[in-house]
């Protein structure tokens, strides 16, 4: 049809608009010669991956995103892995310290120059890792007095064990036999070892679950909470309870026969950090987490005083061995986490019972370590010695659990 021909009802038809063009229709003009191109046709913003529909909640970007883009869990891993492995440089410089200045039982001060050091090593260290990732900001006084209060309850949260386990070695070392205390220490630290390791991946989750906090986000916060429970029981519960199965044998590797009689300190305190897992869940990530910085610490010095109180009930009935204390700690404990869980179901501060069963699950499944290790103990018996029976006890034991 031609152009000028009428269509019926005596109307022109529209002539034909420049975005029928071929090359129109995506976004550019053809070139002519002595013109410059068109720019492209504007059709509206385009939906990008921070910009969002009409009539929707913006997106929340997440704060802890740095400049090059990196992801959240990538920056964790990575703040984790450099932690752990600054961590093994230093501790491997402590002991090769240690072994070419300390000598014999008498070296107090040269052990205590290289412990030193190399705490002081650990501070400028960490100082100068912060300063390369956080800037620091100036901080008004006024300001400041405001934030008095949470941090000194953030401080006596952060002593809490001397209410504890301190307190436990002070009683220990008023006693006068000083065999308790290395004992217990010895416990302690086997115990502990391998702990601390796993309850970093607890530590590197607070900011995000302060951040889904922050934006009212509580089934993200639910979510990672249970995520870092489940990852935290999984690691932990198998090595408190495989250490307990062999704690004796491992005491009697880790130190000689002079620390045998540490062995079932080891045993304990290897139950004892069952307990310790949950108390993080529910006091770091749960209570000091939501705010309540203050409530907890009331509860710690609940738990403490009962501690004390135990304590001294032994201490002036005459009992000296280091296991009774351990046992008074841990039945504080046990109270402490009572009145943790009551003060966050009335709070509602999260759902307390997946947390539970993931810890009862691996609880449950964990147990199949004791009768390994008591077959193996009838059939490979170890003597108070350190020989080849001894390490094929353990290697067994440990073993088997795996399989």
């Amino acid at each position: 049809r031609s152009p000028g021909r009428l269509r019926p009802g005596g109307r022109h038809p529209p002539p034909p608009s420049h975005r029928d063009h071929p090359a129109l229709r995506r976004g550019h003009h053809p070139r002519r010669r002595g013109c410059r191109p068109a720019s492209p046709v504007q059709e509206g913003p385009r939906m990008t991956s921070t910009t969002t529909a009409p009539g929707t909640a913006p997106a929340h970007k997440d704060p802890v995103e740095d400049r090059v883009g990196e992801s959240l869990p990538a920056r964790m891993l990575r703040v984790l892995l450099t932690e752990r492995v600054a961590a093994l440089a230093l501790l491997t410089v402590m002991l090769v310290a240690v072994f070419m200045f300390v000598k014999k039982a008498e070296d107090i001060i040269p052990y205590t120059i290289v412990m030193s050091v190399i705490t002081l090593i650990n501070f400028l260290a960490s100082f100068v890792w912060i300063k390369r990732e956080v800037k620091f900001v100036r901080v008004h006084a006024k300001d400041m007095m405001k934030m008095m209060s949470p941090l000194f309850a953030v401080l006596l949260i952060a002593n809490a064990n001397m209410l504890y386990t301190y307190l436990d070695q002070i009683f220990l070392s008023k006693i006068g036999i000083v065999e308790n205390v290395t004992y217990y220490v010895t416990g302690y630290n086997i115990a502990t070892l391998l702990a601390r390791v796993v309850s970093g991946a607890v530590s590197v989750s607070v900011p995000r679950l302060g951040y889904y906090l922050g934006i009212g986000d509580r089934k993200a916060y639910q979510d990672l909470v249970n995520k870092g429970s489940q990852a935290f029981f999984f690691f932990l519960v198998p090595i408190c309870v495989g250490l307990a199965s062999v704690g004796i044998p491992v005491t009697l590797l880790y130190g000689g026969e002079k620390y045998f009689f540490a062995g079932m300190c080891t045993v304990l305190f290897a139950i004892r950090t069952i307990g310790w897992a949950l108390e993080i869940i529910f006091g770091t990530q749960v209570i000091l987490v939501n705010g309540y910085e203050e409530r907890l610490t009331i509860l710690y010095f609940v738990g403490g005083g009962i501690n004390l109180l135990l304590n001294s009930v032994l201490f002036f009935t005459g009992v000296t061995a280091p296991e009774y204390y351990i046992i008074t700690t841990m039945a504080a404990e046990i109270v402490l986490l009572l009145l943790e869980y009551v003060f966050i179901r009335n709070m509602e501060l999260v759902q307390v019972k997946p947390i539970l069963h993931m810890l009862k699950k691996y609880i449950v499944l964990s147990l199949g370590f004791v009768p390994i290790a008591f077959v193996v103990n009838h059939f490979v018996p170890y003597r108070q010695v350190v020989d080849k029976q001894l390490l094929l006890n353990i290697g067994l034991t440990v073993i088997s659990s795996v399989v």
